[in-house]
């Protein structure tokens, strides 16, 4: 209103206009124990704990860069893939997001992956007399590419009963009484430190005649 008429007024309308930053929340990553000599192209997804606003992220709201090094590899959709040879090990490196609506509006967060390795391979053994030992299964098996041993794995029997036994530091004993021939049978090997990493293989021994006591 104007002050010498104060009858004369008019009104207007007034705009704000209020920028308020959205919250985007990259959260670290471990995965694993991963199979390196299969390989693994869908590890996992590094956006799957991620969030935007409070809820989980969605791959094209984000623009994703990463430092993992060779050979493990993180797409722009976030999913983390471990090529089949890759050696053991843990292997380390970082991700960021940013907001493709506000590219400023960035996070970063660590990501971590254990890759192991366990392969039991098929043995052929014998000849060997009933109730002797015809060898060791665990001769030619390797964690992370050594030796398997005792220590490194679980051993279950999983065939070649009762004709022959597999003890769990590997020594196979062809029971007592046994007939000369060949007998079959199976094993199952789990990597003590990465109880889900497991690998089977199939035992073949050579019976021979036992010796005749006068």
């Amino acid at each position: 209103c104007e002050r010498t008429q104060p009858t004369i007024c008019d009104t207007a309308t007034v705009s704000v206009r209020v920028n308020v930053n959205a919250v985007l929340n990259a959260v670290d990553d471990v995965f694993g124990p991963v199979d390196g000599n299969a390989g693994n192209a869908n590890v996992g997804n590094v956006l799957g704990n991620d969030t935007l606003d409070g809820t989980t992220v969605v791959a094209g709201d984000v623009i994703l860069t990463s430092t993992v090094g060779a050979p493990i590899t993180i797409a722009a959709s976030g999913t983390v893939s471990v090529p089949a040879g890759t050696a053991a090990g843990v292997y380390t490196g970082s991700y960021q997001i940013c907001q493709r609506a506000q590219p400023s509006l960035c996070d970063t967060a660590a990501l971590t992956i254990v890759v192991a390795s366990l392969s039991a391979n098929d043995d052929t053994l014998g000849p060997a007399a009933p109730g002797a030992v015809a060898g060791n299964v665990l001769d030619n098996d390797t964690v992370n590419g050594a030796a398997a041993t005792a220590g490194t794995v679980t051993l279950t029997q999983t065939g070649g009963a009762p004709g022959f036994t597999i003890a769990s530091d590997g020594r196979v004993t062809i029971a007592a009484g046994t007939p000369s021939g060949a007998l079959t049978g199976s094993y199952r090997l789990c990597q003590v430190a990465q109880p889900t990493l497991c690998d089977t293989a199939t035992v073949s021994i050579t019976v021979s005649a036992g010796v005749l006591a006068a």
